[in-house]
């Protein structure tokens, strides 16, 4: 079943209740389309082993299994379950060429748009892309679970503003870089949330992290969070990664946090970023080739009330700088 609406003059309600999509294959773009002034309300929806399947010499965007612009979206107690998104190719006999079809490469996907996301669960998501992809939006997370999935939870694009309270983001399974993403003029505020055992893969040319990465420009503030446990899958070739990365003018303060027994690096900063820990504290990580916080680039670090104990390095236990930094 697919839901449509394209109607650029009317205001359209969506309310999906105690609703089931149960499918291994739906060759369409998306599941459900909203757009102009449109409002979804979501609750009690459960997705399971759901695909969408398109050509991408056709398609005008990813596809999603819910895609909204200039809309509203509540979602309450909500499932997304093994929802699959892959990349293959496939010889089409009629025009004796290969086609590139993708999977639900996200399950959903907001431009412009409103979404709140309360008391749902994302379990053992696969993608190529994220969980959730934001451009120019809002959107908050609140009491929300995230586990075992091989894809970004979260992709804030530009200018997206992003609320997470009471989230737990745990045993994830990462092959690509992060589980959140803030970029380029976006903004996050996290509270009260949880990365635990979470797992990611070493990238042989670029830098990677665990929980968190904000980048071009990016603003953010985290506070009373705990990121306890969470590992890379080890490679000679790797450059090494981080619980928490921020890169490229962006700013970061983490309040009232825990790093413990990780054996990424804490927190890095490179590219004249800004770093400000406040009442923090690092203790018994095991850093294969890291510290705690290790800064590059003309970057600055300003650390208050904060505390390393037990922790064991590479590059030393507590702080690495280089490359006109200020500390």
């Amino acid at each position: 079943m697919n839901i449509y609406n394209s109607d650029l003059s009317s205001m359209v309600v969506f309310i999906l209740q105690r609703s089931i999509f149960i499918s291994k294959n739906i060759l369409a773009e998306v599941l459900i389309v909203n757009s102009s002034l449109g409002f979804v309300n979501a609750s009690n929806v459960f997705l399971n082993m759901t695909e969408v399947t398109i050509n991408t010499r056709t398609i005008q965007h990813f596809p999603a299994l819910i895609w909204s612009a200039n809309s509203m979206i509540l979602m309450q107690q909500c499932q997304f379950l093994n929802n699959d998104g892959t990349l293959e190719i496939k010889h089409n006999a009629s025009s004796g060429m290969d086609d590139l079809m993708l999977h639900s490469t996200k399950v959903i996907d907001i431009h412009v748009s409103f979404i709140v996301i309360a008391d749902s669960r994302f379990d053992s998501n696969r993608g190529v892309l994220s969980v959730i992809f934001a451009n120019k939006s809002y959107i908050a997370i609140l009491n929300s679970t995230f586990s075992a999935n091989s894809a970004t939870a979260l992709y804030a694009n530009y200018y997206t503003d992003v609320v997470i309270k009471d989230c737990s983001f745990a045993s994830n399974n990462l092959s690509i870089f992060t589980i959140l993403i803030v970029q380029g003029n976006s903004n996050i505020n996290m509270t009260a949330s949880r990365f635990a055992d979470n797992t990611v893969s070493q990238h042989p040319d670029k830098t990677y992290a665990a929980a968190l990465v904000l980048i071009d420009n990016a603003i953010g503030t985290v506070i009373g969070s705990n990121f306890i446990t969470n590992n890379e899958v080890a490679s000679v070739t790797g450059k090494g990664g981080s619980v928490v990365l921020v890169i490229y003018y962006s700013a970061l303060t983490i309040n009232a946090c825990s790093f413990v027994n990780n054996s990424l690096i804490g927190v890095s900063g490179s590219n004249s970023v800004k770093i400000t820990l406040v009442n923090t504290s690092f203790s018994g990580n095991k850093y294969s080739r890291g510290v705690s916080v290790n800064l590059h680039l003309n970057s600055t670090l300003d650390v208050l009330q904060s505390s390393f104990l037990y922790n064991e390095g590479g590059f030393g236990s507590a702080i690495y700088a280089v490359d006109s930094c200020n500390l």
